[in-house]
Parts: C-alpha cells; sequence; structure tokens
C-alpha cells in the first residue's frame, strides 16, 4: 500500500462531525488509502466503518483514543487487529459513566450560576453516544449565552474555569 494515511479520526460517535461511513467515504475522495477511526472512548463507530471500507476498498483499521490519568493530560491512541477491540468494552463503561457524572455536575453547576441547560438539549446536539463539554458548549452557544464554542470553554468548562470538573480516568498502564 502506498499513499497517505490519517491514523487520527473522529466521527459522530464522539465529537467528530460525520457518521463513520461518511467519513470513511471523505477520507477516500480527499484521496487517503487508510484510515483509522479513534473516536474519544468508544469503539460505537467501528462496525459502520469497517463496513464501508470494505464497500468502497478503503482500509480503516479500528482504534479508540482514551484520556487517561497523567498531569497536565495524556490521550493514548489504541489500534486493533480485527475482533480484538472487542476487549476493551469493559473499560468503555467505567468511561461512559464518569463521563455522565461530569456532564451532570456540570449541567448542575451552570444551572446555579444563571443558565438553563438540561440534558436533552445538550444530547440533542451531540448526535452520537458520546455526550462531553463541546456539546455543552455548544448548547450554550446556540441558547445565547455564548458568542461562540471557544468562549464557552474559555470563560466557563476549561481548567480553572467556574464548571470544570477534573473527569476519573485510566492510568496509561490499564488501557
Amino acid at each position: 500500500m502506498s499513499g497517505n494515511i490519517d491514523l487520527h479520526t473522529h466521527s459522530t460517535a464522539s465529537d467528530g462531525s460525520m457518521e463513520p461511513a461518511e467519513l470513511v467515504n471523505h477520507a477516500k475522495r480527499s484521496g487517503l488509502v487508510a484510515i483509522a477511526l479513534t473516536d474519544h472512548d468508544t469503539i460505537d463507530g467501528i462496525e459502520e466503518a469497517l463496513e464501508q471500507g470494505k464497500n468502497i476498498n478503503m482500509e480503516v483499521l479500528p482504534g479508540i483514543e482514551i484520556g487517561v490519568d497523567f498531569e497536565p493530560e495524556m490521550h493514548i491512541l489504541g489500534y486493533f487487529n480485527d475482533k480484538d477491540y472487542m476487549n476493551i468494552i469493559h473499560r468503555l463503561s467505567f468511561l461512559r459513566k464518569n463521563r455522565e457524572v461530569r456532564n451532570e455536575k456540570t449541567i448542575k453547576k451552570l444551572n446555579e450560576l444563571g443558565f438553563n441547560i438540561t440534558i436533552a438539549e445538550v444530547k440533542e446536539r451531540a448526535e452520537g453516544n458520546i455526550v462531553g463539554r463541546p456539546h455543552i458548549a455548544r448548547t450554550m452557544v446556540d441558547k445565547g449565552y455564548m458568542n461562540s464554542i471557544n468562549d464557552a470553554f474559555k470563560t466557563y468548562l476549561a481548567y480553572g474555569k467556574p464548571a470544570y470538573f477534573k473527569k476519573d480516568k485510566l492510568t496509561p498502564s490499564e488501557c
């Protein structure tokens, strides 16, 4: 195989803007010969991406991006052969539950600060299985509270800001 590849892509299964199959099509149209789907803390889009890769003769490597407990911040990209990625599912349930609790705390804090945001509104903007701070920021913008997602992070959602909550993470060795 000769050509360009992208080993770090996201779909709507986490914080990307394209469905997994659409992402594979876009990569092919862009001239890539292979991609790895590495959504944040989920493998939910992998089957769709693999299937579309087969349909259009595009190499798709299953992967994941996991934020780990390492200061100040570290993300590990993991890549899998065939169905090996199924072994990580039990660890992902821990991360998903933690993210849900963190989202609830963030929304509660924002509402205490005078916002009126619900988890249902945030989930509407996620369009996938993983809901996170970018979706909360998008809700703040859509409801007219902030001018941009960047402003929402700078003012409320980033480390050290009033609605920031650290999330529990796996250690690098647990990945």
